[in-house]
């Protein structure tokens, strides 16, 4: 209809109602931060581990999107499980730790809050090691024996994937943050820390006397598992380490090692035979 003073009429658009943007942003695509109960549902998918591979990365792109403290910590939750599909798991996994590396260091606060209170741990490390320099990522990781001590009997998987871990660095810091770890109450992280002194030793690198130390004490008396004490004594005996301290060689190991007057771990003639 034209006016009678003869203007034409534009026509009006309406403009969105606000069930529609809400609806938006309920999907997490308005272009609007999430709420955080959008975030914990988002995380939720994006964790599970039954759901197609596909289904998880559309999640954790909503919440690498939105990038705020809480879809960071959501977006890690994809860490704490493991899906149903082997490769995919693991490729989803370091998609999670490129896109923390390309946060930077405002990924760091949710990162060492996931570290402190989750049990997979070994994807998490790597990307504050990736996201720090050198230097002050191991500062970060060396803080963490603060929170899984030797003495902790429920943090036996992350004291071992911490420790494995550090492996992989020659920070001089490393070495001896690890020797109370020789006595730890689990002989898998006993086991990992004794490899690591054992590959330090084939590389030409002398033990400290803390090392010697720990290492006689699990030769010697009946303190140390079968396994461990094998594992010690077979190290120092090839090594040739003289261990300080006294008393008898371990129970378990008198079948195939003695300790000599100047304590240097040795194999009986009747073992080196049979090998």
């Amino acid at each position: 209809m034209v006016p009678s003073d003869g203007r034409s009429l534009t026509p009006c658009t309406p403009a969105p109602t606000s069930c529609a943007v809400g609806f938006l942003s309920f999907l997490g695509l308005g272009g609007s931060a999430l709420t955080d109960k959008q975030i914990e549902k988002i995380a939720k998918l994006a964790a599970n581990p039954f759901a197609q591979s596909d289904v998880r990365r559309e999640q954790m792109d909503k919440l690498i999107k939105d990038g705020s403290e809480a879809a960071i910590r959501g977006l890690l939750s994809r860490l704490t499980v493991n899906a149903s599909q082997a490769i995919a798991d693991e490729d989803e996994k370091r998609f999670v730790v490129e896109e923390l590396t390309k946060m930077g260091e405002r990924a760091i606060p949710p990162l060492k809050s996931y570290l402190r209170k989750e049990t997979a741990l070994t994807f998490a490390l790597q990307a504050v090691l990736a996201i720090l320099p050198e230097e002050q990522a191991i500062t970060e990781l060396l803080a963490l024996f603060d929170v899984y001590s030797p003495e902790d009997y429920r943090s036996d998987e992350q004291k071992k994937q911490l420790v494995l871990v550090l492996a992989e660095h020659h920070d001089p810091r490393i070495a001896p943050a690890l020797v109370p770890y020789l006595h730890d109450h689990s002989d898998d992280v006993r086991h990992h820390v004794l490899e690591i002194f054992y590959a330090k030793a084939k590389k030409g690198e002398a033990p400290q006397k803390d090392v010697l130390e720990h290492v006689g004490q699990l030769v010697r008396g009946n303190n140390a598992s079968p396994r461990i004490a094998r594992q010690a004594a077979e190290m120092a005996a090839e090594r040739e380490w003289m261990l300080p301290g006294e008393g008898d060689i371990a129970k378990v190991l008198e079948g195939e090692f003695f300790l000599d007057k100047k304590g240097y771990v040795r194999r009986r003639a009747a073992a080196v035979a049979k090998r």
